[in-house]
């Protein structure tokens, strides 16, 4: 039996720290509404809500806010999959096509 849903869900992904560089945690952790995300420091870790209603902003803002490459590209392939948040986790896990940096 399929039971319907009662409340509004979010769709997380969850992924390790190790994906994204040591500078795009220090930016995070300094300025945690930046580019149109929001990122609480869970210290350790973060948890990222997105909004990319309007992309060109979200890029021009990342790059402007010294955010890497990295970090866009990966913003921008969850919000192609459907994510509006991300979890990221020291012990979360790695995810073989996504760049790993050791920090």
């Amino acid at each position: 039996m399929t039971r319907k849903k009662k409340y509004p869900t979010i769709t997380a992904a969850y992924l390790s720290t190790a994906h994204i560089t040591e500078s795009d945690s220090a930016i995070l952790c300094e300025a945690p509404e930046v580019a149109c995300i929001v990122a609480y420091n869970l210290n350790p870790g973060f948890l990222i809500v997105i909004d990319l209603s309007d992309p060109q902003r979200f890029e021009e803002s990342a790059r402007d806010n010294g955010l890497s490459e990295v970090f866009i590209t990966l913003i921008q392939s969850l919000v192609e999959n459907g994510h509006d948040y991300l979890y990221l986790s020291p012990v979360g896990p790695l995810v073989d096509d996504l760049q790993k940096f050791e920090w």
